[in-house]
């Protein structure tokens, strides 16, 4: 059996979809916290299908071991972690998860 995602090298496709879930949930976090509505009336509205596409696509990085036996030094983890949280995909996320969602098609 393969490594857990989390004692892996990640992908670049892996980055983005946990950079643009994490960017998900900032943007879920801060529309509550400003007491705003999300405005999600239908679950077909663009946010609410990304956030739920991203979030099913992060279920599955997290729940697959990895078939690289190679583990991460802690330069490659914190560059990973640095690209994680670099804001790339801060106006993107929606674009990132219909990335993952024609991938998975």
């Amino acid at each position: 059996m393969g490594k857990p995602a989390a004692e892996r090298l990640l992908s670049a496709g892996e980055i983005a979809l946990l950079d643009g879930v994490r960017q998900a949930f900032k943007v879920v976090r801060r529309t509550i916290e400003r007491g705003e509505p999300l405005d999600w009336g239908s679950s077909w509205v663009a946010p609410y299908m990304a956030l739920k596409s991203l979030s099913a696509a992060m279920s599955v990085l997290l729940s697959t071991p990895s078939r690289d036996r190679s583990r991460p030094t802690a330069a490659q983890a914190a560059r990973a972690f640095g690209q994680i949280t670099d804001h790339r995909h801060a106006i993107s996320w929606i674009a990132t998860a219909r990335g993952v969602t024609a991938a998975d098609r």
